[in-house]
């Protein structure tokens, strides 16, 4: 594959959850063929399954949440059988994903495989329920599947400094590709895009005061495990902040900018709206 020529950064915001699924691996007779297979035919294989990140439905008990690729105006190269929505914010656009997407990244170059940071909360219990796993995830409201990336890392927003976000840098060779079976998002390589499943209201105005202080309840409904007690592991306080410009979702300033003072109360603060992983 050609080298990489731009990279993308992607930051998640709120119940997000990322697992790793199962490597399938070729079916070699033996241990000596695999590896002559790769050295003979330069067939790249990954020893480790995809990273994914899973985006949940909430209880009823919650505010109704949105589940959406956020990206800038000036970044959106086209789409097919995807109509991007204005966030009537910061020149913002959105897909929403509400269709049970499997969504994938096409970047035209190859990344290493990412590692899963040790600095998110974890979900609670032994096992996630079987509509939180592959093949199908059919419980989730959106599946985002990253066999590679540059890096992934876990980092505090820089505004709402309790609540643990992740980012991934994707090298590409100058497009990005997001696709999900028929549809089609095309973005500049360089892009900042957001990966977000809050309340859209909270997405629409930068100041809100969420008072959402129990979303956890969200990720220990996709446990497995009877009766497991529904409260995040402690928060690192080691995390460094958020890379600058890569908080502008529900933060209130454009990205480039200085932000402003903020207000209080201080909109989606609190630990429980972190993004976290499992096992």
């Amino acid at each position: 594959m050609p080298s990489p020529v731009a990279q993308a950064l992607i930051h998640f915001v709120g119940i997000v959850a990322f697992t790793r699924q199962p490597a399938v691996l070729p079916d070699y007779a033996n241990q000596a063929r695999f590896a002559a297979v790769r050295t003979i035919d330069a067939v790249p294989v990954r020893l480790v399954g995809p990273v994914v990140a899973i985006l949940p439905p909430v209880p009823s008990s919650m505010p109704k949440h949105t589940a959406m690729i956020a990206f800038y105006s000036c970044d959106y190269l086209g789409s097919t059988a995807w109509n991007p929505i204005d966030l009537a914010r910061d020149e913002m656009l959105y897909v929403p994903l509400n269709e049970r997407e499997h969504v994938t990244f096409q970047t035209g170059v190859n990344n290493p495989s990412l590692t899963i940071p040790a600095g998110l909360p974890h979900i609670p219990g032994t096992d996630l329920k079987a509509g939180y796993k592959p093949p199908g995830y059919a419980m989730a409201s959106a599946v985002i599947e990253f066999p590679g990336g540059r890096s992934m890392s876990a980092c505090h927003s820089r505004r709402a400094t309790r609540r643990v976000d992740t980012e991934i840098v994707l090298d590409n060779n100058g497009a990005l590709i997001i696709a999900a079976g028929s549809k089609r998002l095309k973005l500049k390589g360089s892009a900042t895009l957001y990966i977000a499943n809050v309340p859209l209201g909270y997405a629409e105005h930068p100041y809100t005061d969420s008072g959402l202080d129990h979303d956890f309840i969200a990720y220990c409904a996709m446990s497995a495990t009877e009766n497991v007690a529904c409260q995040p592991s402690p928060m690192n306080p080691s995390l460094a902040q958020c890379a600058f410009g890569t908080d502008a979702l529900k933060v209130g300033w454009t990205a480039g900018h200085p932000p402003p003072p903020p207000p209080e109360p201080n909109f989606l603060t609190g630990f429980e709206c972190s993004n976290t992983q499992f096992p």
